[in-house]
C-alpha cells in the first residue's frame, strides 16, 4: 500500500488543497521521506517474498541463501541506524531487531526433519553443490 502512495503523493496534495479537511496522517515532507526511507529498507524483503511467491518451479535450493540475504540486509540497516538519534529512525530500528528476530524463527524450523529436505535441495543443485556459504 505504502509504495501504491508514493506516486500519488503530488495528486493528493493537490487534491487536500481542495478539500483540507479531509487532511490524513502522511501529508507533511517529513511524513513522505519517512514513508520511502521505510520502502528503501524493506525493498529486498519485498522482493525475495515476491519472487518466492511467483515461481512456478522448484525453489526449494534457495531457501538459505534467500535468509542469508535478508539476514545480512537487516543487519546491515540496524548497523546503520545504530547511531541515529531521530524518534522514527530509532523506532525503524527497534523494528527491525523485532523483524530479524522473526526471521530467525522462521529460520529455526529449517532445523527440523523439514530442514533436511532444505539441505538436501540445495546439495542436489548443481549450481549450488556444496558451495553455499
Amino acid at each position: 500500500m505504502l509504495e501504491r502512495s508514493v506516486p500519488l503523493r503530488e495528486f493528493a496534495k493537490d487534491w487536500l488543497q481542495t478539500y483540507a479537511e479531509f487532511t490524513p496522517p502522511g501529508s507533511t515532507p517529513e511524513e513522505w521521506r519517512q514513508i520511502e526511507y521505510i520502502l528503501e529498507i524493506l525493498q529486498p524483503i519485498r522482493f525475495w517474498t515476491l519472487w518466492m511467491s511467483k515461481r512456478r518451479s522448484v525453489t526449494i535450493y534457495r531457501v538459505f541463501q534467500v535468509y542469508q540475504d535478508i539476514f545480512d540486509h537487516l543487519e546491515m540497516q540496524i548497523s546503520k541506524l545504530e547511531r541515529k538519534r531521530m524518534q522514527w529512525k530509532v523506532d525503524i530500528r527497534e523494528r527491525l531487531l523485532k523483524a530479524k528476530s522473526k526471521a530467525a524463527s522462521y529460520y529455526g524450523k529449517t532445523e527440523s526433519p523439514r530442514g533436511l529436505l532444505f539441505s538436501i535441495g540445495t546439495c542436489l543443485n548443481p549450481y549450488c553443490k556444496l558451495n553455499l556459504v
